[in-house]
């Protein structure tokens, strides 16, 4: 299967910013994970830029076998919904009401990678979000995967802070 789009996607300095201090918090270092997926990673230079998607997923992956915790990928998109929301959706950042939030971020993600389908439904209150890798080219994606539910459950989380619900209990 051909990629629809001759250019490669590419993860803004946002992303990339929140993934590093998400590592940190959860007692990695950036820099190695990178280096161990065989990618140069000035950490001054590249945070400033955005880095192609096939270099993030590298690194996400690599991180997700280095680590003893089989849920850092999920942790860490938590931890950007929680700390780097505003800068990773700007578009978003405004919405008063979750679903407002979950549309928002359905078209950032469509927009920033091309070579995947993000599906939004929302069917009598119960809100599903699907997520589907179009470019064979960009594999293994199990990582990105985590990193991006745990983004959208620290989204929800964000909406809900403060009220019981059974996300306390996840």
């Amino acid at each position: 299967m051909q990629s629809r789009t001759a250019e490669v996607a590419e993860i803004d300095a946002g992303v990339l910013l929140g993934l590093v201090d998400a590592l940190r918090n959860a007692g990695h270092d950036p820099v190695e994970i990178a280096r161990n997926a065989g990618i140069s990673f000035d950490s001054c230079e590249t945070l400033r830029r955005s880095l192609p998607l096939p270099h993030f997923i590298r690194i996400l992956q690599t991180a997700g076998v280095q680590s003893r915790r089989g849920d850092l990928l999920w942790r860490c998109g938590r931890h950007c919904a929680a700390h780097h929301f505003e800068q990773q959706f700007p578009l978003a950042r405004d919405a008063v009401r979750l679903g407002d939030a979950l549309k928002l971020i359905e078209l950032s993600l469509k927009l920033l990678q091309t070579d995947s389908l993000f599906r939004l439904q929302v069917r009598d209150g119960l809100a599903t979000f699907e997520y589907q890798v179009l470019d064979p080219a960009t594999w293994p994606r199990s990582r990105d995967v985590e990193f991006t539910f745990g983004f959208l459950e620290g989204v929800v989380r964000r909406f809900y802070a403060g009220h019981s619900t059974t996300l306390d209990k996840a």
